[in-house]
């Protein structure tokens, strides 16, 4: 029972816990569709930009001088709120879906369960979406509301 517990149940049922779905997202913004757009991920506190330094293999010496940390949390861990073209921090779909050529990354959970259409939409190996990725165009935005 413990094998099977450990093998096959908890890597299906747990691998949000464990970063699954970062690898496909590193690869989707390397993409040509996606190469060199400003990224705007929700969530800094689940810590995103770990996976993407790790499996783009950023450098880390150019991260080092880019980086920009929020203040520490009452724990006392400082989340990253941006490095080179990437932005951490909630989405404000009203404003941002306006911004031109721009990725919105969400995740789909009990918190953010809509999934906008025309967005990519990575998904758990149980079946179940994790993250979507919309790309703004930027036209059909009342830019007097911003």
């Amino acid at each position: 029972m413990y094998l099977d517990r450990y093998f096959f149940e908890f890597p299906l049922n747990e691998a949000a816990s464990w970063g699954y779905g970062y690898k496909a997202l590193t690869t989707l913004f390397e993409s040509p569709q996606y190469k060199g757009k400003r990224v705007i991920m929700s969530r800094p506190e689940f810590s995103p930009y770990i996976f993407l330094l790790f499996y783009s293999a950023y450098d880390p010496q150019t991260y080092r001088y880019e980086a920009k940390r929020y203040p520490p949390t009452a724990d006392g861990f400082v989340d990253v709120s941006s490095f080179g073209r990437f932005e951490f921090r909630d989405i404000h779909w009203n404003n941002d879906s306006c911004l031109p050529s721009t990725i919105l990354v969400d995740y789909v959970d009990e918190k953010s369960s809509y999934i906008y259409p025309n967005s990519q939409v990575i998904r758990l190996p149980n079946g179940n979406p994790y993250l979507q990725v919309f790309t703004t165009n930027g036209s059909g935005c009342d830019k007097k509301s911003i």
